[in-house]
């Protein structure tokens, strides 16, 4: 673990005690790697879905502070038409946020409820658990939620606080420390809980106390990079690393992934904050039909050629290794 730490400019962490490693999990897993290949499969592989893109942090790194599109919460029932189009196309997995905090979304719970009940979905969200009540986090265990990622930033009160503007360590603590009781209360395994740092030069220290703090708590630890990012030069002055020396590859996620915004709009891109990248409605278009449109078509072959010029692409971590 110390030797994978010090090379922390090259990965990412990753320690896990799931139980998700075969059925459908696996079968997910697979074909999220076959995307390498850079052939494009016949449906999108993954949906994010905002729920919202109203959040109750100002954290450090998020590029929302750069989001100028409306804020709102996603309808129920559009919702529940994009869960059917999942189901349509025969994507493997959801995951109910993109560019806000779902827990704030009153109708969370009967969402879950609702892809659970109508879809084989792997379903997952982000949170910062700020706002992960004992109501919520039971309505999240008894819905069967496949996944939950909590993100923390530091082990320290001082750090946390310092990176996640606006969050309550004290009471992040005590709501994960609630979730996981009540899992082992309601003899559930679901859902699987990671805790994930994203590592940078605030926190970098804390990493190996973040590891060994939550090593035998949770199901997954992940420790991460500051990952792509549209707004390259102002998020990347955080980071440990050294990206722009780094060589241009194309961005996997155009073939792999569909993001839904909170109001019906699609993008390409999981780290499109505000639609540069929007290829359709939800409302108005289907998930296959925009999964292999055109305008995706072309992008793709931009981003084999390497020829990201006038994209929002061209400014991305994400297009580089």
């Amino acid at each position: 673990m110390e030797n994978l730490i010090k090379h922390k400019e090259r990965h990412n962490i990753v320690i896990t005690n799931s139980v998700l490693n075969d059925g459908k999990y696996r079968r997910a897993s697979e074909r999220w790697e076959e995307a390498k290949s850079l052939v494009v499969p016949p449906t999108p592989l993954h949906v994010d879905i905002e729920l919202t893109n109203i959040c109750d942090l100002n954290c450090i790194m998020c590029e929302r502070k750069f989001m100028r599109r409306k804020k709102g919460k996603m309808s129920l029932k559009m919702f529940q038409h994009i869960i059917q189009e999942c189901n349509k196309a025969g994507v493997d997995s959801a995951k109910l946020n993109l560019w806000g905090e779902s827990t704030l979304h009153k109708q969370l719970i009967d969402m879950v409820q609702y892809a659970k009940e109508n879809s084989p979905l792997i379903l997952q969200f982000n949170t910062n658990a700020n706002q992960l009540t004992h109501s919520i986090s039971e309505g999240l265990i008894s819905s069967g939620l496949d996944k939950l990622t909590i993100s923390l930033d530091g082990v320290t009160k001082k750090t946390y606080e310092k990176i996640r503007c606006g969050g309550n360590f004290d009471l992040v603590m005590s709501n994960i420390e609630a979730l996981l009781y009540l899992k082992k209360k309601m003899n559930s395994i679901f859902p699987q809980v990671t805790l994930q740092i994203i590592q940078m030069k605030n926190n970098e220290d804390e990493i190996l106390g973040f590891v060994d703090y939550w090593k035998d708590k949770v199901d997954r630890i992940s420790v991460t990079r500051i990952g792509a990012t549209i707004d390259y030069d102002e998020i990347m002055k955080l980071s440990i690393e050294k990206s722009k020396s780094k060589r241009r590859v194309p961005c996997l996620q155009l073939w792999r992934r569909l993001s839904v915004f909170w109001d019906g709009a699609v993008t390409v891109c999981c780290c499109d904050y505000d639609g540069f990248l929007t290829i359709g409605d939800i409302k108005r278009n289907n998930l296959v039909e925009l999964w292999r449109s055109k305008k995706l078509n072309a992008l793709r072959e931009r981003h084999k050629k390497l020829d990201f010029r006038g994209l929002v692409c061209e400014r991305c971590v994400g297009t580089t290794r």
